[in-house]
C-alpha cells in the first residue's frame, strides 16, 4: 500500500491514496486527499469524498453524497444532483446546468454564472467574481474574493468585502464592513476602522496603524506587528509569525503557522504551537504542549514529552525516541518507526523503508524551511 497520509483502518487491497482513507473497504480506489466510507469502485478524487455511492466520479476536492454520475468538479460538491457540472470550487445543491464556477456556488439558480470562488444566491447574471459573492444585487462586480451585500458599484477586491459602503476599497482578503476610504488588505479586514492598514491576511478590529500583516490579526492593538498568519489578541511589539499566534506574550517569536499562548522566548516553529513552554522548539507542524527541547517537527506533536523526534506529520502522544514517520502517528510506542500514512497505535518494530524514505528526506527539507520562518 503506497501512503501518502492518513490511512485508517485501510483493509482493502491496492488503495492508492494522498491524503485520508478513512475505512475504505473498496478496490483501487485512487485519492488524493479524505475518502470516508467510499463504497464505490474507480473513484478517482483529489480531496474529499464522503460516502460516494455512484461510480466514475472524478473530483478535485470535496464530494459529499454526490448520487450523480460523470460529475466533473475541482473542489467540493455537496448534493450535486445535476449532470456535467463543471466546478473548481465548491458546488451546494447546484440545480443548474452548466455552471462554471472557481469556487463556491450554493443555491445558483442563474445560468451561466462565472465566478472564481463562492457564488451564494446569486440572483444576477454575468457576475464576475473570483471569490465570494453572497446576495450580490449589483451589476459588473468584479471581486477576487468574498462580497456579501456590495451595494456598489466598481468594488474591486481581492477577497472579502461584507457590507462594504464605500467605493474603491482594494482589498487582497476579508473587508467586514469596512467604512474607511483606500484601505488595502491582502485577507481579513473586519471593522477596520484605521487608514492605511496594510495587511495580507485576516484583520479583526484593528485599531492600530501601519500594521503589517500575513494573516489574521485579531485585536491587535500593537504597532509595527508583521506576521504571515494568524495574530489574536497579540500584545507584543514585532512578533513575526507566519502562520497562528494566539495570545503570544513574548517578543521576537518567530513562527511559521500557529502559536497559542507561547509564553517563550526565540520559538520557531513552522506550524502551530500551543502552550509551548520551552525554548529553542523548531517545529514544522503543530506542536501542543511540547514541554521538550529541541524538538524538531514538521508535522503535528502533540505532547511530545521526547528528545530528537522527528516526524512528519502528524505524532500524538510518541514516547519513543528517534520516530521518523511521513504521516500520522497516534500513540506510536516503537522504535525507528518509518511511515508514510497514518500508523494508529502500531505496536510494530520496524517497517520496510519504501516511499515513505523520500517523504522523510523532503520533510527534513521542509523543517530547514520551517526554521528559517
Amino acid at each position: 500500500m503506497m501512503k501518502g497520509g492518513y490511512n485508517d483502518k485501510t483493509r482493502d487491497k491496492h488503495i492508492r491514496t494522498g491524503g485520508y482513507n478513512d475505512k475504505t473497504r473498496d478496490k483501487h480506489i485512487r485519492t488524493g486527499g479524505y475518502n470516508d466510507k467510499t463504497r464505490d469502485k474507480h473513484i478517482r478524487t483529489g480531496g474529499y469524498n464522503d460516502k460516494t455511492r455512484d461510480k466514475h466520479i472524478r473530483t478535485g476536492g470535496y464530494n459529499d453524497k454526490t448520487r450523480d454520475k460523470h460529475i466533473r468538479t475541482g473542489g467540493y460538491n455537496d448534493k450535486t444532483r445535476d449532470k456535467h457540472i463543471r466546478t473548481e470550487g465548491y458546488n451546494d445543491k447546484t440545480r443548474d446546468k452548466h455552471i462554471r464556477t472557481g469556487g463556491y456556488n450554493d443555491k445558483t439558480r442563474d445560468k451561466h454564472i462565472r465566478t472564481g470562488g463562492y457564488n451564494d444566491k446569486t440572483r444576477d447574471k454575468h457576475i464576475r467574481t473570483g471569490g465570494y459573492n453572497d446576495k450580490t444585487r449589483d451589476k459588473h462586480i468584479r471581486t477576487g474574493g468574498y462580497n456579501d451585500k456590495t451595494r456598489d458599484k466598481h468594488i474591486r477586491t481581492g477577497g472579502y468585502n461584507d457590507k462594504t459602503r464605500d467605493k474603491h476599497i482594494r482589498t487582497g482578503g476579508y473587508n467586514d464592513k469596512t467604512r474607511d476610504k483606500h484601505i488595502r488588505t491582502g485577507g481579513y479586514n473586519d471593522k477596520t476602522r484605521d487608514k492605511h492598514i496594510r495587511t495580507g491576511g485576516y484583520n479583526d478590529k484593528t485599531r492600530d496603524k501601519h500594521i503589517r500583516t500575513g494573516g489574521y490579526n485579531d485585536k491587535t492593538r500593537d504597532k509595527h506587528i508583521r506576521t504571515g498568519g494568524y495574530n489574536d489578541k497579540t500584545r507584543d511589539k514585532h512578533i513575526r509569525t507566519g502562520g497562528y499566534n494566539d495570545k503570544p506574550r513574548d517578543k521576537h517569536i518567530r513562527t511559521g503557522g500557529y502559536n497559542d499562548k507561547t509564553r517563550d522566548k526565540h520559538i520557531r516553529t513552522g506550524g502551530y504551537n500551543d502552550k509551548t513552554r520551552d525554548k529553542h522548539i523548531r517545529t514544522g507542524g503543530y506542536n501542543d504542549k511540547t514541554r521538550d527541547k529541541h524538538i524538531r517537527t514538521e508535522g503535528y506533536n502533540d505532547k511530545t514529552r521526547d528528545k530528537h523526534i522527528r516526524t512528519g506529520g502528524y505524532n500524538d502522544k510518541p514516547r519513543d525516541k528517534h520516530i521518523r514517520t511521513g504521516g500520522y502517528n497516534d500513540k506510536t510506542r516503537d522504535k525507528h518507526i518509518r511511515t508514510g500514512g497514518y500508523n494508529d497505535k502500531t505496536k510494530q518494530e520496524t517497517n520496510t523503508p519504501g516511499p515513505e524514505t523520500i517523504t522523510i528526506q523532503r520533510n527534513k527539507r521542509q523543517t530547514h524551511q520551517g526554521q528559517r520562518l
